[in-house]
């Protein structure tokens, strides 16, 4: 019994650790792909929601991302993309969110971002 009470309390105290975090990114010109953060940026998951006063579409996905030729996960007003955790709580982040990159197909829109380090 100590030994599962002594797993519990460590996840738990794992689970306190994680800092949880949000902006909003938006695409001034739209077939102008823009990263999601400007500098390196770790995090354990990451939620992408297109904002719910888009009235186009916001893609996602790698540099290659373009809403023009369809290329990347593709998000109408209010829709989302989840990143979720990989490995185990003890591992580092990792999701770059200088690597994630975003496109829209209507001028001045974006996304909200959430995430947890």
């Amino acid at each position: 019994m100590k030994l599962k009470i002594g797993i519990l309390l460590s996840v738990a105290f794992a689970y306190s650790q994680i800092v949880t975090a949000g902006f909003t990114k938006t695409v001034t010109t739209s077939g102008t792909v823009v990263t999601l953060t400007a500098s390196r940026t770790l995090a354990r998951w990451v939620l992408i929601q297109a904002l719910a006063a888009n009235t186009g579409s916001i893609c996602v996905g790698g540099s290659d991302v373009t809403c023009a030729n369809k290329k990347g996960v593709t998000l109408s007003a209010g829709q989302s993309l989840g990143l979720m955790p990989v490995g185990e709580l003890k591992d580092v982040n990792k999701y770059d969110m200088l690597k994630i990159y975003i496109d829209s197909s209507v001028n001045a829109e974006g996304v909200q971002v959430t995430y947890a380090q």
